[in-house]
């Protein structure tokens, strides 16, 4: 086991372990707020279900057009100051919603979040595929997935203990997370 895991670190080149790395950082902070937004909407602002869900569309709709121009500003700005400008606009705005007291100041700011953290997934994308050669590129982001996938597990655990003290501190230190990396 042992021997397998330091051939699968030697494949792969340093700086894109600490992508894998920085990812799994950044898949636990969204994990930990993410989850806890429906009840975090409906408890602060005491929306109704259907006025959560349609601040949660927003978000997805930016998070859509975040990605397409996050894919197109790749090229042109390059991966890492993409990669820094989405998760330094994800760690500015994630607090800040945990201060929002209305409906339309919290949709704002979700469009906000949900447009800034897309811009990061296509430079990270990108900047897998320029630090692995093609042979090794499928398996590399099988990898990305799989520690996305794992952070995204881990996150709603954090995220559930620090919502039952603090909405705000729970959004705080995903922001946090988001900066580390």
């Amino acid at each position: 086991m042992i021997r397998r895991t330091s051939a699968l670190i030697a494949d792969f080149p340093r700086q894109f372990w600490v992508l894998f790395g920085g990812t799994l950082i950044n898949s636990i902070g969204s994990g930990m707020v993410f989850p806890f937004l429906t009840l975090y909407l409906q408890q602060r602002l005491h929306l109704s279900l259907a006025w959560v869900g349609l601040a949660l569309t927003f978000w997805a709709i930016s998070s859509l057009f975040g990605q397409l121009v996050g894919g197109s500003l790749t090229d042109r700005l390059g991966r890492k100051k993409l990669m820094v400008i989405s998760l330094a606009g994800s760690a500015f705005f994630l607090p800040i919603f945990g201060l929002a007291d209305t409906f339309p100041f919290a949709t704002i700011v979700a469009i906000m979040l949900g447009f800034a953290g897309a811009l990061y997934q296509p430079a990270r994308d990108a900047m897998v595929a320029d630090l692995v050669g093609s042979e090794k590129r499928p398996q590399a982001y099988a990898l990305i997935r799989v520690v996305s996938n794992l952070g995204i597990a881990i996150g709603p655990a954090i995220g559930g203990f620090l919502a039952e003290r603090s909405y705000l501190l729970t959004f705080s230190v995903s922001a946090l997370a988001t900066f580390v990396f």
